[in-house]
């Protein structure tokens, strides 16, 4: 079906239904996202189903820039942990990025909601089983930065190979 048939379909109240081959097609159709050489960046709805959504983005991403799987396994666990705090504790919709800086990949999550205490981020401190404990276990480094409409959760993986997407 022709994009411009869908748009009538759909205008129309009729249903339309996709069917797709691969797991990172239905992603992409859920929540475009844009690529660009050196990273990728996707936004997402402040809903329970978005964080699923982020970590198959991110896996997908991944797997196409040639990684290996405990790697992409453990940016999947990072981005999983950042979007589900988005949502469980900002109530928030969000952005998550991810940036090669060679030989790092950088994984950001950006939301709408400021900071606990804005001078420190004390509240978001790493303590066990919580996410961030977890987040602090596989990056290299991690941090949070404020922003005028919210804050950037972010977290640096160290990559074996010299991969570039």
């Amino acid at each position: 079906m022709s994009a411009g048939t869908q748009a009538m379909a759909i205008a129309h109240g009729e249903h339309v239904v996709h069917s797709y081959e691969h797991e990172a097609e239905l992603v992409a159709s859920v929540c475009p996202y844009v690529e660009a050489r050196a990273g990728v960046s996707a936004a997402f709805p402040a809903d329970a189903d978005s964080p699923r959504h982020a970590r198959r983005m991110a896996a997908a991403t991944l797997r196409r820039w040639g990684h290996d799987e405990a790697f992409i396994a453990d940016v999947s666990l990072v981005v999983s942990e950042l979007a589900s705090n988005a949502v469980r504790h900002a109530g928030s919709s969000f952005a998550v990025v991810l940036e090669v800086q060679s030989p790092l990949l950088r994984v950001t999550v950006e939301d709408r909601a400021p900071l606990p205490n804005a001078a420190s981020g004390a509240d978001m401190l790493p303590r066990p089983p919580h996410g961030l404990c977890v987040v602090d276990s596989l990056a290299t480094s991690w941090g949070i930065e404020p922003t005028r409409t919210g804050k950037i959760v972010w977290a640096q993986l160290t990559y074996a190979a010299s991969l570039e997407p």
